[in-house]
């Protein structure tokens, strides 16, 4: 074999051998930044869907569970209030009935604060029609049962107030079930994120071991 041709096959082996390390540790670093970017990029997104879940699933479930609840018990006042025999026992109930309406509309308030998508805006707006129609027909009831009509109270209780009262509570529960279905989807994907994130991550953590191993033993 010529002096030169080996001269150069000895180069070329050598500037190899050099690069191959080379090799590895660009591959390595490459294999780094794409654990690190993956990792970043996912605990970004689980940051903002968990600020989600905080300030608009849970404090939109807490508000339109309290409203509900508040709901309930006054219109169980108001029934009460028609029932009762003396003045005293609804002066009581005009009480309860005005305290229960307070807490309602405030928790209602408090609820639009957590309102972001269109589909919730118009459950909202629906809710707060509903809850018109059903207020200013209570106060037809209690105005009646002040005057002491009783049977044209309870005509209207029947008539207009139970059926308003009925779509009322609907269309709050439909408030409520919304805010439910938005947690449970939203953990959902929670989950799928951290799962997804885990098995990247331990890939190319295999994968990073596995080419530094075979670097090292075929070098």
């Amino acid at each position: 074999m010529p002096a030169n041709s080996s001269v150069d096959a000895i180069q070329t082996g050598g500037v190899q051998s050099r690069w191959s390390p080379v090799r590895g540790l660009v591959l390595a670093a490459l294999l780094l930044l794409i654990i690190g970017t993956a990792g970043f990029l996912s605990i970004e997104y689980l940051k903002r869907n968990t600020q989600l879940v905080v300030s608009d699933t849970l404090a939109g479930l807490c508000d339109a569970g309290a409203a509900n609840a508040n709901m309930v018990e006054g219109h169980n006042r108001t029934l009460l209030l028609l029932l009762s025999q003396t003045s005293a026992e609804r002066e009581r109930f005009h009480r309860d009935i005005e305290n229960y309406n307070e807490q309602v509309a405030a928790s209602i308030t408090a609820y639009s604060q957590s309102i972001f998508t269109p589909e919730d805006q118009a459950n909202y707006n629906h809710l707060l029609d509903c809850r018109k129609k059903y207020l200013d027909v209570r106060k037809q009831v209690i105005a009646l049962a002040d005057r002491e009509d009783a049977a044209g109270a309870q005509r209207l209780f029947k008539a207009s107030l139970m059926p308003a009262y009925l779509e009322y509570k609907a269309t709050g529960e439909k408030v409520f079930k919304y805010n439910a279905d938005e947690g449970k989807s939203r953990g959902e994907l929670i989950m799928q994120i951290c799962t997804s994130t885990q098995f990247l991550i331990a890939g190319a953590g295999i994968v990073l071991f596995l080419t530094g191993f075979f670097m090292g033993l075929f070098k």
